[in-house]
């Protein structure tokens, strides 16, 4: 009589294994999809904040705010120093008395750029209301802005009219990280590997626009965001 119960107990529960096995692959099937959904999303987001970051640097140097030896070419992603005077329409927000340009867009994320540059260049981040006219307002030289130097002679950061010698591997490339909120910002010498050569850690008051000084030669590429 054991015997019997125990037999019958079993094929009772063998008789529910098709409906285990169902549960099974439902459970392998719903774990594997919500894998591939979030991954999915997880890439979309990234493309996304890539592509706007894209889209906000489409036209990274305006004539506005330009001084007017300076030339823009190659979809405003080029500035050159000519020595003669631009046919820029007149603005309140052009540089009068240095050879700076800013750009139009302003940075408040987190973004990553890079710049090809030749001669005596400062690579700048400034807050939009720096002065247009007054002495000081050359990029680094007031509270307003941060400035590597970049030249033949080595890299030079400043801020504020405090200058700090800054050593590192000769590179045509500079790239430029900012993390708004977290207040850092890091400059890189870009060759086949990236070396920092420059960090601050500060609190930014206002959104950030790339600005460059002397332009002896400047090229933009915007890279991404992260």
């Amino acid at each position: 009589m054991l015997y019997c119960n125990y037999f019958a107990t079993m094929a009772y529960l063998l008789s529910y294994l098709p409906y285990l096995t169902s549960f099974a692959h439902f459970v392998y099937r719903f774990v594997f999809f919500s894998t591939v959904l979030l991954t999915v999303c997880l890439f979309y987001s990234m493309c996304n904040s890539v592509l706007l970051y894209v889209l906000n640097c489409s036209a990274l140097s305006w004539p506005g705010g330009t001084y007017t030896r300076l030339s823009l070419t190659k979809g405003k992603r080029k500035v050159t120093f000519t020595g003669q005077v631009q046919p820029y329409p007149r603005h309140a927000e052009r540089f009068t008395n240095q050879y700076q340009v800013l750009c139009r867009e302003c940075l408040s994320g987190r973004c990553y750029w890079e710049v090809e540059w030749t001669g005596d260049v400062v690579t700048a981040v400034s807050y939009k209301d720096i002065s247009r006219t007054e002495r000081g307002n050359r990029f680094g030289q007031n509270n307003k802005s941060w400035g590597l130097q970049c030249s033949s002679d080595g890299y030079c950061f400043r801020h504020n009219n405090v200058e700090t010698k800054v050593s590192g591997p000769q590179s045509s490339r500079v790239g430029v990280y900012l993390d708004h909120k977290a207040g850092t910002l890091s400059f890189y010498s870009v060759s086949d590997t990236m070396t920092l050569l420059h960090r601050v850690q500060t609190t930014f008051t206002q959104p950030l626009y790339p600005g460059w000084l002397n332009c002896s030669r400047v090229h933009i590429d915007a890279v991404g965001s992260t």
